[in-house]
């Protein structure tokens, strides 16, 4: 029995002493305090650590991507061997792709404004490219395809130069050289046919010359060489030509140039009557105006001054285009073009200084490069016509050139030689006023 209890006191003690360690670790936790929590979850953390809990980053929002709102690209032929290109920016695109048709389109450049200048294009070539917007995540979006063909537009094949062919003309001139050339109508005519208004030079200028070309409608030389001296200026824009530089000339002046002011009579004079001068209507435009006017004759080809002084639709147009530049404070001069007789009018019997010394110098600048006659023994009747009207009813120096020998309609033979006496009238005139 003393044998049993010794061994039932042996396994107390052992037992005992196998829980000290457990209770002597519990005893430090509490002294020392508790080294870990745990959460509702049964997740534990260790409030000494100083790492911050993992936490992903918000993903970022993508850039939109990039669209067209207006889908305009214009082309300007700096020179013969240099395009520029410059379109309205898209939404969302902070760049733009340029691919070039190389047999097939392959990516030429990038850039981060809304320009690109081609410097090694060809004349008479067909160049495509695509402009494409690419956003800030580098997505692009849809491209525009353009193709433009460098060329000279002005063809003059044959006498008759018509009012469609001229239309057409100014449209593709636009197109070319966008920057500085720019057409719009200042009214229409009994017919429907619109009076364009073909401006070179910049835009934006405070200055201006007015060309009137065609008053007479089997004087349609004069729109020939009107485009002519045009796509001349706007070939060279940006190099000298008889020591002018065109855009130093127009940099802050705008030539507007009314090419074919009677359509509907140089129409007549084309299809019908050869000898036609006057409108639809059979008024002569250039005894229309409302300086002097006298009523004379009876409607028909020509000596009709209308029935009241601006009657005409050509004449009102032009009469406000004229008070529309004068109200800018811009108009300096004008310069008429008629046929035939290779003399230049340039006289001026008002008291006005100014008019007089300005309209002096462009008088003789005229005569110097055509070699044209003083027109001081021409009989004709200044009733209504558009020079005096301007001259003194206006006071806005000016000059008339009648161009040509043969009768009008001027012989195709003579456009040539028109051209060469004349291309740099107009330009020279513009570098005065610059």
């Amino acid at each position: 029995m003393l044998h049993h209890r010794g061994k039932t006191l042996a396994l107390l003690l052992c037992l005992f002493l196998s829980l000290q360690p457990i209770q002597a670790f519990a005893a430090t936790d509490e002294n020392n305090e508790q080294t870990t929590t745990t959460d509702e979850n049964g997740a534990t953390e260790d409030p000494g650590s100083t790492e911050e809990p993992n936490q992903q980053d918000e993903p970022s929002t993508p850039a939109p991507t990039p669209v067209w709102t207006n889908k305009t690209v214009h082309t300007t032929l700096y020179s013969k061997r240099k395009l520029i290109l410059s379109w309205t920016a898209a939404k969302n695109a902070v760049k733009y792709n340029i691919y070039f048709d190389n047999g097939g389109f392959v990516l030429w450049d990038t850039v981060e404004g809304t320009t690109f200048t081609d410097k090694d294009i060809a004349m008479g070539y067909t160049h495509r490219y695509k402009i494409q917007p690419v956003n800030a995540d580098g997505k692009t979006g849809k491209s525009i395809t353009v193709k433009v063909t460098p060329r000279t537009i002005v063809k003059v094949k044959s006498q008759k130069y018509s009012y469609s062919t001229m239309k057409d003309d100014c449209k593709e001139l636009e197109k070319l050289y966008f920057d500085y050339c720019r057409v719009s109508s200042i009214g229409a005519t009994l017919r429907g046919r619109n009076l364009y208004d073909v401006c070179i030079g910049n835009p934006k200028a405070n200055r201006s010359l007015l060309v009137i070309c065609t008053l007479h409608a089997r004087e349609y030389a004069c729109s020939v060489l009107a485009m002519r001296q045009i796509e001349y200026y706007l070939q060279n824009y940006n190099k000298k030509i008889g020591g002018v530089r065109p855009s130093d000339a127009l940099k802050n002046l705008q030539i507007h140039y009314i090419v074919m002011a009677n359509p509907d009579g140089v129409t007549i004079s084309q299809t019908h009557h050869p000898r036609w001068k006057a409108n639809a209507r059979g008024v002569d435009l250039n005894r229309n105006y409302p300086y002097h006017f006298k009523k004379k004759g009876r409607p028909g080809a020509e000596g009709f001054s209308g029935y009241k002084a601006g009657s005409e639709k050509e004449t009102k147009a032009i009469m406000n285009l004229v008070s529309s530049l004068k109200k800018k404070g811009s108009l300096k001069a004008v310069i008429n073009y008629h046929a035939m007789g290779q003399i230049v009018f340039g006289d001026y019997d008002g008291k006005d200084k100014k008019i007089k010394k300005e309209t002096t110098y462009l008088y003789w600048m005229a005569r110097n490069l055509t070699r044209y006659k003083s027109a001081a023994s021409y009989g004709g009747s200044g009733e209504g016509n558009l020079r005096e009207y301007l001259l003194y009813g206006q006071k806005i120096p000016n000059i008339t050139l009648e161009v040509g020998k043969t009768w009008a309609p001027c012989a195709y033979w003579e456009y040539a030689r028109i051209f060469r006496q004349n291309k740099m009238v107009v330009l020279k005139a513009a570098n005065y006023y610059r």
